[in-house]
């Protein structure tokens, strides 16, 4: 008669058990900081492409025009030649929008919060005063922007603005 074989155990101890669920929680746990670092990348990425588009229609609005828009509603408004025009005649004047340079404008992707354009005159450098930047200078002629400053905040500290 043959004899039957007998296993010492017949599942896995509890350090195995122990050792493959902690080599799991390693394995997830790295998955998870590189998926949200990829995250932030492309978010920073959006952010670049969305400053890089402004940027294009407003060099557009200043090849048309000669200088840039004193104020841009960013709240999904396009960019047209009325926009942010300074009105230094009373009463305005009319405007009719012949030419839309940004049908619309871009928001940050997490917060969908608007981006910061900040128009100056004169100089590079922000100048403000009580009716704003771009209104006059020191001598009272009226104020054409010839600089502005577009801004957002990158979330990677080490990422450039490019």
């Amino acid at each position: 008669m043959p004899k039957k074989l007998r296993f010492a155990y017949a599942g896995f101890t509890l350090v195995e058990l122990l050792v493959a669920i902690s080599i799991i929680g390693i394995v997830a746990g790295i998955t998870i900081s590189s998926t949200a670092a990829l995250q932030r990348s492309s978010r920073d990425a959006t952010r670049k492409t969305d400053m890089s588009s402004l940027q294009s229609a407003l060099q557009q609005y200043y090849a048309d025009q000669g200088f840039y828009p004193d104020a841009v509603n960013f709240d999904n408004n396009p960019l047209t030649n009325c926009s942010g025009r300074y009105q230094a005649a009373s009463p305005a004047p009319q405007c009719t929008i012949s030419k839309v340079y940004l049908n619309k404008t871009p928001k940050d992707p997490i917060s969908s919060q608007q981006y910061c354009y900040l128009s100056q005159f004169g100089s590079p450098g922000i100048s403000t005063g009580s009716n704003g930047p771009c209104t006059s200078d020191s001598a009272g002629s009226s104020g054409i922007c010839h600089y502005y400053s577009l801004c957002a905040k990158l979330e990677n500290a080490g990422s450039s603005a490019d």
